[in-house]
């Protein structure tokens, strides 16, 4: 079900995000190291770098990055981002102590990994949000009391104008609940936090 959830360019992106992962190990390790090449061992951190893209790669499958419509990218979707990869550094440096106690891996690279994948998982969701909507705006999500709650039939650009009048009202009579697609690749993925739970039929 979950596979079925993650559409053609969903699988497209996750396998460009475990490339990041590695990549975001090969800079952390390049910004930690730079100064000081004669530290860098190659094969130990080709191992380290390879398991962490496969911790990444099975932390990021099961944290529902892929559910969501990029071009409505918001608050909810950075603090996906940010559980996953927070998720991914801790699993990593717990695996790499236990494996090596840190030998031949400096400690203080793993918060500069943090920081960098951070940057390449987050930057270019945004810079394509930023491309459709020719601005950039991350919607601060709350939620309310005695509202009338509302299912939203179209998982649009009318949906999303919607939703977003309501997270910029904070008095707002409805609260949506749920929404409904022409589209059945949308069934199971998010506009705004809110899941887009089946087809108008």
């Amino acid at each position: 079900k979950f596979i079925h959830n993650i559409s053609s360019r969903g699988l497209i992106v996750y396998a460009s995000d475990i490339i990041m992962s590695g990549l975001a190990f090969a800079i952390a390790i390049y910004l930690r190291l730079g100064d000081e090449p004669w530290l860098i061992v190659v094969d130990p951190m080709v191992r380290a770098g390879i398991l962490f893209m496969m911790i990444s790669a099975v932390v990021f499958f099961y944290s529902g990055l892929y559910r969501g419509v990029w071009r409505y990218a918001s608050m909810n979707d950075l603090m996906a981002i940010t559980k996953a990869v927070t998720v991914a550094v801790l699993a990593f440096l717990l695996v790499l102590f236990l494996w090596t106690r840190f030998l031949n891996i400096p400690r203080s690279f793993i918060p500069i990994t943090w920081f960098v994948l951070m940057a390449l998982l987050g930057g270019p969701r945004c810079f394509y949000r930023l491309i459709k909507d020719r601005r950039f705006e991350l919607v601060s999500e709350s939620g309310g009391n005695k509202r009338i709650a509302v299912l939203l039939a179209g998982a649009g650009d009318g949906a999303e104008l919607f939703l977003r009048s309501l997270k910029r009202t904070p008095d707002a009579s409805y609260q949506a609940v749920g929404i409904v697609s022409e589209n059945p690749g949308r069934v199971g993925r998010h506009i705004h936090g809110v899941e887009i739970i089946g087809t108008i039929d």
